[in-house]
């Protein structure tokens, strides 16, 4: 075990770290509602971009991992920063190393649209080590945390998460249309 002093060799005191505090407000909402989730979803099934399981490319306007738990080092790089994706991951984790790097918005629903809540994961659901790195924003919900490593090698994204504010610029999906009950009126055309 490190001792403390090597630990808390932060150079700002504004960093997560050791010496911040992590603050945590109890039934915080999710970032999104579960009716909205089910809409990524059925969205990310239309484009052929879902997945029940398995760890599969991450490229794609919207990719949807129902059950990850995935591992991916090397040297892959999913969408561009000019053109950045939505990841939505159900439940499980992932990690990104190497020199890996997601372009767009990695969501975490961590089972929060399920109704058996006690199925979140309160450790860590994602890791970003080595030169892996997002190039766009990460959302946790739950308990669920995020591992960052100290790379400031990843240079696609200025160290292991980089904000970019045109990743959540993707986010979409399909609505329906219904008539409401009551609203339709049939107009006949006179002379």
């Amino acid at each position: 075990q490190l001792p403390a002093s090597s630990c808390q060799d932060w150079s700002r005191d504004v960093h997560v770290g050791p010496n911040a505090t992590v603050n945590v407000v109890p039934n915080q909402r999710s970032g999104l509602s579960p009716e909205t989730v089910e809409r990524m979803r059925e969205y990310a099934k239309a484009n052929e971009t879902y997945h029940e399981s398995g760890c599969p490319s991450l490229a794609g306007e919207i990719v949807f991992l129902e059950n990850a738990n995935c591992a991916y080092t090397g040297n892959s790089e999913w969408n561009t920063a000019t053109v950045p994706g939505v990841l939505i991951i159900g439940s499980g984790t992932l990690e990104l190393s190497g020199n890996t790097t997601y372009h767009g918005v990695i969501y975490h629903v961590n089972d929060s649209d399920s109704d058996d809540l006690a199925a979140q994961i309160s450790g860590t659901v994602l890791r970003l080590h080595g030169n892996g790195c997002v190039d766009g924003a990460v959302v946790v919900d739950g308990p669920g945390g995020v591992e960052i490593g100290s790379s400031s090698g990843a240079s696609k994204c200025g160290g292991n998460i980089g904000f970019n504010p045109n990743a959540a610029n993707n986010l979409r999906a399909y609505g329906t249309a219904g008539i409401v009950q009551n609203s339709f009126r049939e107009i006949t055309a006179t002379d």
